[in-house]
């Protein structure tokens, strides 16, 4: 179906220079490079490393 409609023939993209380098920052605002997103990763990756030390900790005292 795709082969038959050939979107991509019809992009919308940017053709200069210009506006190549300009649209190559999206992803720095919105997708999964933006402030935001790295935020909530290292938040998670934070939560992840302070439940692993708490586990480790519980059974450390558990085997006295």
């Amino acid at each position: 179906m795709i082969q038959k409609t050939k979107p991509w023939k019809f992009s919308t993209g940017a053709k200069s220079l210009a506006g190549k380098k300009i649209s190559s920052k999206n992803a720095l605002k919105h997708g999964y490079r933006s402030a935001d997103a790295i935020a909530d990763q290292m938040a998670a990756v934070l939560v992840a490393a302070l439940l692993i030390t708490f586990i480790a900790s519980i059974e450390v005292s558990g085997k006295k």
